[in-house]
Formats: C-alpha cells, structure tokens, sequence
C-alpha cells in the first residue's frame, strides 16, 4: 500500500470534479426540481444539398447515412442520400418532384415520385429503382412508401380514394387496412426487422396500431382522444402521441400493452417520433414559447437545438445515438443537422471520512467511492 500521492494533482482533480457537480445542480435548478434535461455536448453537422432553399432529412441508418428530400429554387422536390458529406441526388427517371423517405441499413431506401401519370413508389439502391404502385388502375392510385427494414420490406400507404396501408416484400403487396367498415383511412409509419408495421386508423375517432401478418393490434393511450403510433424497433417497443381532453400532446412509448407518457420537462406539448434499439426516444416538444428536439434515454432528457435554431424537431435515431432532425433559422428556411453525441468521460472521486485507506488513479487508499460521468 502506498502512503502518499501527487496531492497537487488530486486536489485539482476534486476542484475540476466539484465545478462539473456545480454545473449539473445548476442545471437541476434551471430545470425544476426533479427533471432530467440538459442541453447534451455533441456536434451539430448541417445537412443542406446544394441549390436548396428548404431541407427536410428523415432517416438515418446504422452507417450514419441521411436521406430525406430538399426544395430547390424552382420549387422542385429531389430526394437525396448523405453520406459522409457526400451528396447524392435521387430523381426518379420521368419524376416531376421526388421524395425519399427511408434507409436501411444496407443502403436501400424507399420513396415516392410524381410524374404525369400520378404518384408512384420506389425502392431504390445505387442508382436502381424498382416501382411500387399499389393495385389499381394505372392513374387513379397514389402510391407512397414510408420506410424499409433489413430485410428490404417496404411500408407505407396508397390513396385510391381513401388511405390505406400496405406491405411490399419481394414483390408481393399486402394491404392493411383497420378492421371494421367504420374506420375509413389507415395510415402507415413505421417497419421493423421482424416485420411489425405501425400507424394509425381514423374514421370512429384516431387510434394507433401494430400489425403483424393481418394480426391488428389497436394501441390507444389511456386518457387520450386520439392516438398516433409513429415508430417501432426490433424488440416491438413503440412510439408516438396522444392528443388528450384538454387539446395537449403527450408523446409516449408503448411495450406489450404498457404505456410510459413522454412529456418533456416544461413542455406544454410533446411528440414522439422515433426509438433504437437501445430504447432511445427522439422527437420535438413545445415549451409555451417556442419548439425544440429531445432525446430521451436512461440519462433522462436532452435538449436538441442547434446553434441558430428558432425551431427544431428530431426526427430519426440510429442504434449509435446519432440523430437527425430539421431545424428552421430567423430567415424562416429550413435546414437538415445531424447531431453526434459527445465522448463520456469517467470520473471517480474517494473520499476519506474514517482516516483509513482510501484508492486514487488505481492505487488503493480507501473504500468509499462514488462517480460521475461527464460529457465533453
């Protein structure tokens, strides 16, 4: 056992530790009693292709790559995958306007296009786009995919009149639509791994759902008057909103039938949009001034909001934590981000209240020891 140590060295680690453990209660103070938000380090990398005026990314898989789509200066539509900065512009060939709105994590992504024919669906992978069109007479359906799995099924909806949801895996369209001739429209969001679709219903009041090989699961949050489901992952865990009776919206996550409400600490209005794998939640709140992003997880919340921001949602998070959003600037544009957590630094402070011995850096000088675990 060692009988002295570098004190110089260990009181201003305790002095650098007690400034973190500062900085922490005041934030505690600055959010009430209780709450768990803090505006988490990280970096923020803006996502906008070039010639855009408005940036809309949407998803975002396992390798960091982004799609969505962008409005150029003729008010034209183009969807677009960003990879490590790198750009590549997605047209659907004879498209007037073309949307992508999903990526798995192999590199293929789901969307739509519109050309003079009507509104079609693709599924697209290093510059090959095979076509989804619903059933139906060539014009009169509207076809629209909303996100792929692993396994390159596609999920979405198609209007022929009225919504209804679907499945397309190798070829084969299943459609889902609400049991009951009183719901009218179904509307898909959302496909996992193991082929769960969520959504919602509408036509007797809104309801979420989970289906699952035309087993319907009706998700409606206690209290609610309507329910969204917006989200799945692998493990079947998913997310949405409820509106309640008083017109306010709560996020919440749903896990064999029970509910956890997601309301962000001061916020008036909360919305769930996405969750990983790990049980990470991504959405938007609103805090009676103004519209912000969170992320929940087991470390409570935090505030998404890049630097610039006058409003800011997050849509999309990856297994890695890694999420993206849009965020709107005072000019009123809107702007894609990819937001990338921060490393963890690990600090372990002991201290000495018997006089017997007690461990610093590894060296053993006592045994009462507690840590913090701090973002740079």
């Amino acid at each position: 056992m060692k009988s002295n140590i570098n004190r110089q060295g260990f009181y201003r680690s305790i002095f650098s530790l007690w400034l973190s453990v500062i900085y922490i209660a005041a934030l505690v103070l600055l959010f009430g009693v209780g709450a768990e938000a803090i505006a988490q380090t990280g970096t923020y990398t803006i996502i906008d292709p070039p010639n855009e005026v408005n940036t809309y990314p949407l998803q975002i898989n396992a390798a960091g790559d982004v799609v969505g789509y962008y409005i150029d200066t003729l008010n034209h539509y183009h969807g677009y995958k960003w990879s490590s900065s790198v750009f590549t512009i997605i047209n659907a060939p004879g498209s007037i306007d073309t949307y992508t709105y999903g990526i798995n994590d192999s590199g293929d992504i789901a969307g739509y296009y519109s050309d003079a024919g009507g509104t079609h669906g693709f599924k697209w992978n290093n510059g090959a786009f095979t076509i989804i069109d619903a059933p139906g007479a060539p014009g009169t359906v509207s076809t629209y995919p909303s996100e792929i799995n692993d396994l390159g099924d596609v999920a979405g909806g198609y209007l022929d009149g009225r919504f209804h949801g679907f499945k397309w895996s190798n070829g084969v369209f299943t459609v889902i639509n609400a049991p009951g001739p009183e719901f009218r429209d179904t509307f898909v969001k959302g496909i996992n791994n193991a082929g769960d679709v969520v959504g919602y219903y509408s036509g007797n009041g809104t309801h979420g759902f989970k289906w699952n090989n035309n087993v319907f699961t009706t998700i409606d949050a206690p209290g609610s008057v309507e329910t969204y489901t917006s989200g799945i992952n692998t493990v079947g865990d998913a997310v949405g909103y409820y509106n309640d009776v008083g017109n306010h919206l709560h996020g919440y996550k749903w896990s064999n039938g029970v509910f956890t409400t997601i309301d962000a600490p001061g916020s008036t209005d909360t919305v769930a949009n996405r969750i990983n794998n790990s049980g990470d939640v991504v959405g938007g709140y609103y805090n009676g001034s103004r519209n912000l992003g969170f992320k929940l997880s087991s470390g409570g919340f935090t505030i998404i909001n890049p630097p610039g921001s006058v409003l800011t949602s997050a849509y999309s998070i990856n297994n890695a934590g890694d999420i993206v959003g849009r965020y709107q600037d005072a000019s009123n544009r809107f702007h894609g981000f990819k937001f990338t957590t921060g490393n963890v630094l690990t600090a372990t402070v002991q201290t000495n209240p018997t006089g017997r011995s007690f461990t610093v850096d590894g060296v053993t000088y006592n045994s009462y020891t507690f840590q913090l675990e701090i973002m740079q």
